[in-house]
């Protein structure tokens, strides 16, 4: 009989109540399958204003009102907030502490773009929160699995200021990274709200150090019993010293036994053009008529006017220069001389949405930008498109190829990362192939993988074989699952 566990998961966002990016796809989808599995499963988040009340229920808890969290030499009183993952009996909790989470964005300003000069004190007090939080329960789980930096000092409290309280000398704690780069770098002040239950904490010798100023990755690094990365490949390039991880790799190097990885799994439920009411009709590999009617569709509400025979290829991604946004920049004048329309679909940094609506002026019917991650919205794109390009500096996995590789939408792709994992690359017309691969990280790269794509578009048998040999992959959300039960216990036999 396989073993069961109690499984709290960390995450700072969680898919549909909030989203910026495939993190919250997994908070999400995963917890579903793994208490079908058995799990006694549970989710704690921060209760961000974005988050509609009312249509997701959010219920006040008696027993977890009027919690006090220490932050330094201060004392403040958070309330938990109670509700269930949709579509399933999974309890989500929300921490209420609205001077912190009562904001219009998530992490960053959306006025600015610029990130709340906050964010650490706000995490630090996240992360404090959950442990007062089980206390009040009195609900004791056998791994917390702590997502993204925004959870990284998790396991830090554990073995320091929890250490000695006999309720957690059972839990153990996993890190799923996302991405080495984005460390949680804030300034060294910021460890006055955690030192003073750690007297003999020696900050300057400590792992959380990093040139300086607190890291709340690197600490999720150094005090976790086991990390994992979002697939095989990227975990190859991290442990290689790849730049991404340059910063941290000395620590990587320290506890290399201490990681694996687990590629991202879609959850197939929700992302299935045969079921899916979020599109205009549906279709199959079997079928794919209902695939023009979403071109149509698409085309219809986003007012692009380009000869119905031109493709529309799409960018879904967080607005980040990692993305390789910087060479869609550069060379979006040479995309938009190709014969296609573009939709460019994300959130994030200030200068790429800026500069997304400028061009939108300029290529009036031939480019649309769409500000947000409306899951309503992100069915029809990714329905609608006849590719989707994702020209990634370095990619740690990724979750839009597999959604658009199920909806018949064909990736072009630098071949990187977890991309590696999950696309093969098309070499001849009627091959296994189920990408077009961007050669080299420059404008010209990205060009020519375009080029490449539009060429094999109108030969219709060509296209419609690529498309099926798309929607015939499979990359569950069940796969997923299982390999963090393997996590899970290699946690607990720490």
């Amino acid at each position: 009989m396989k073993k069961k566990f109690n499984i709290l998961m960390a995450v700072p966002e969680i898919n549909p109540f909030t989203r910026t990016g495939e993190l919250s796809d997994l908070g999400g989808a995963v917890p579903k399958v793994l208490k079908d599995m058995g799990n006694d499963i549970r989710l704690i988040t921060p209760q961000y204003r974005v988050i509609d009340e009312r249509r997701y229920i959010l219920r006040d808890v008696i027993r977890l009102q009027d919690i006090k969290v220490p932050l330094g030499d201060e004392t403040v009183t958070i309330n938990v907030k109670s509700s269930f993952l949709p579509n399933s009996k999974i309890q989500v909790y929300f921490i209420d502490y609205r001077p912190f989470f009562a904001r219009k964005g998530l992490y960053n300003d959306p006025e600015s773009g610029e990130p709340y000069k906050d964010n650490g004190e706000r995490f630090i007090l996240f992360s404090r929160s959950i442990f007062q939080t089980l206390s009040r329960l009195q609900w004791q789980p056998d791994v917390i699995h702590c997502h993204g930096w925004q959870a990284g000092l998790i396991p830090f409290f554990l073995k320091t200021v929890y250490n000695e309280d006999p309720f957690f000398n059972a839990c153990s704690t996993l890190l799923t990274v996302y991405d080495f780069d984005d460390l949680g770098m804030f300034s060294k002040d910021c460890q006055r709200y955690f030192t003073p239950d750690t007297a003999e904490f020696d900050f300057e010798k400590s792992p959380i150090n990093l040139d300086g100023n607190c890291s709340f990755l690197k600490a999720g690094i150094a005090y976790a019993d086991y990390i994992n990365t979002v697939s095989d490949t990227y975990l190859e390039n991290v442990l290689d010293g790849c730049d991404s991880a340059a910063r941290v790799f000395d620590l990587i190097k320290e506890r290399k036994d201490k990681f694996g990885s687990v590629i991202n799994g879609v959850d197939y439920t929700e992302w299935d053009p045969e079921n899916d009411s979020s599109i205009a009709e549906a279709f199959s590999a079997e079928n794919l008529e209902g695939k023009e009617a979403n071109r149509k569709a698409l085309r219809e509400e986003l007012g692009l006017t380009m000869p119905d025979e031109d493709p529309v290829i799409c960018i879904i991604t967080e607005l980040e220069d990692r993305k390789g946004l910087e060479l869609v920049r550069e060379g979006i004048e040479r995309i938009m001389k190709q014969q296609a329309g573009l939709v460019v679909m994300g959130r994030g940094d200030r200068e790429f949405s800026d500069f997304f609506e400028e061009v939108g002026k300029q290529w009036k019917g031939r480019f649309a930008f769409i500000n947000s991650f409306a899951p309503s919205s992100m069915h029809l794109v990714v329905a609608g498109s006849d590719m989707v390009l994702i020209p990634s500096k370095y990619e740690p996995c990724g979750v839009t190829q597999l959604y658009c590789m199920r909806y018949g939408t064909v990736p072009i792709v630098r071949f990187t990362g977890g991309l590696v994992d999950t696309v093969i690359p098309i070499k001849e017309e009627m091959d296994q192939g189920t990408a077009f691969t961007i050669k080299d990280y420059s404008v010209k790269g990205v060009s020519e993988g375009v080029e490449q794509a539009l060429k094999f578009f109108h030969k219709r048998d060509a296209w419609a074989h690529i498309q099926k040999q798309c929607m015939g992959q499979e990359y569950t959300i069940q796969k997923s699952a299982e390999q963090y039960m393997t996590m899970y216990d290699r946690c607990i036999k720490k």
